[in-house]
């Protein structure tokens, strides 16, 4: 799940991190890519909630800061957190975990989850930011090696954009595919610009049925 939460801010105006909360467990995902998180305890706060480990990546290099979090029902290790380019106000950063999955797929089994915020504006700088933000994820978090990797994101962009052109060609895989729900704006979403990609690696096979594990075990039902 990929979940840019507005600083538990809703469309009425009111700080409710109960109802963020309510709404991820409804949904009842493995794996959370957060978005627009004040600080490390409004992450703490959230992981609490909803009963999963969480960490928080600073876009600030403080934990006292916005950034993005990743929640999880499973334990996972720290890869790192590195800031990536910006032509707004903002600034943005990629943060990426290694999952263990090995109590559900056998021993040995893990996924690199990158989960990460894009620069917003639509000027040509924001523009050129975004595509640079990729290399800056291939280059600090692995490539394309054989560990299956995620990425969830607000990525502000469409699927026919520049930035999910260059990330699909270098491997990942849109499980909504091009025809994904809308989600932005809350209210009345017109176009989609949050993704969850997956890039198999060496690690998985996937295909229109789903993905399987190298053993060919089947561990999603989404494409």
């Amino acid at each position: 799940m990929s979940y840019n939460i507005h600083y538990g801010v809703g469309a009425d105006g009111a700080r409710d991190f109960a109802r963020i909360a309510r709404v991820i467990t409804d949904s009842n995902p493995d794996i959370v890519g957060l978005q627009e998180i004040g600080n490390a305890a409004m992450a703490e706060e959230l992981g609490r909630l909803t009963g999963m480990h969480q960490v928080f990546g600073p876009s600030k290099g403080s934990d006292k800061g916005y950034g993005d979090a990743v929640l999880s029902r499973y334990p996972f290790t720290w890869v790192g957190n590195h800031p990536i380019p910006s032509a707004s106000s903002s600034r943005y950063q990629a943060m990426a975990v290694d999952i263990d999955v090995s109590g559900v797929y056998g021993d040995g089994a893990v996924v690199r989850l990158i989960n990460t915020h894009f620069d917003w504006l639509d000027t040509l700088g924001s523009q050129e930011a975004r595509l640079a933000s990729i290399a800056v994820i291939e280059r600090g978090f692995g490539g394309d090696g054989p560990r299956a990797a995620i990425l969830t994101g607000d990525l502000n962009a469409t699927p026919g954009d520049a930035p999910l052109v260059r990330l699909r060609g270098l491997g990942w895989v849109d499980g909504e595919g091009l025809e994904g729900a809308p989600t932005w704006e809350a209210t009345e979403p017109s176009k989609r610009i949050d993704y969850v990609l997956v890039r198999p690696g060496r690690a998985w096979r996937c295909g229109r049925r789903g993905c399987w594990t190298s053993r060919w075990r089947r561990i999603t039902g989404r494409w």
